[in-house]
């Protein structure tokens, strides 16, 4: 394998170096993995062992229905763990556009920035605002009230943060909800 590494590597520089190496990626890529004397092999699913869709539990049926707050007066509407209403879709755009993961994480598990899903069981909405806003220099936190796509949707913000701090949207792209 090493063998292999070293190969694409030395192939990489000269004609057809981009070709030996994509060729050598795929070649490992799909060589067979050694599985330990006495360990089953993993073996793919058939379709005959795929539950049907209406084979699903009723309790599996539930999560797919749409998944309102139960955290006060925030109100948002999740389905599917990942189609949200447009408040929660401006958020998340908000989120992104400002590189908000940067310091929080991607999942807001925290980074640098501490876990948001943690903070927003904490903070009121005020507190929320006025941290985003404000700042919090001596944690590490800029202040944001200069940035007008921050103002104009820190509702749509915390709306996103309190649906993924409720566990009612997954981490990732967030979808529109079907029309």
């Amino acid at each position: 394998m090493l063998a292999t590494m070293l190969a694409a590597t030395t192939t990489t520089f000269g004609d057809g170096g981009a070709e030996t190496t994509q060729g050598t990626l795929k070649a490992e890529s799909t060589e067979k993995r050694q599985v330990p004397a006495g360990a089953a092999a993993p073996t793919p699913a058939t379709a005959a062992e795929k539950p049907a869709a209406a084979d699903k539990p009723a309790a599996d049926k539930a999560a797919d229905a749409p998944a309102a707050s139960d955290s006060g007066k925030v109100k948002y509407v999740v389905k599917e763990g990942n189609k949200a209403d447009d408040h929660v879709l401006q958020g998340w755009k908000t989120w992104r556009a400002l590189d908000c993961a940067r310091c929080h994480g991607a999942k807001q598990e925290g980074l640098v920035g501490p876990s948001l899903i943690v903070a927003m069981s904490k903070l009121s909405e005020e507190e929320f605002k006025t941290t985003v806003l404000k700042g919090r220099l001596p944690q590490g936190m800029p202040p944001f009230e200069s940035v007008p796509r921050l103002v104009k949707n820190i509702d749509n913000l915390y709306t996103y943060l309190k649906a993924r701090a409720d566990g009612k949207l997954e981490p990732g792209h967030v979808y529109p909800l079907d029309k």
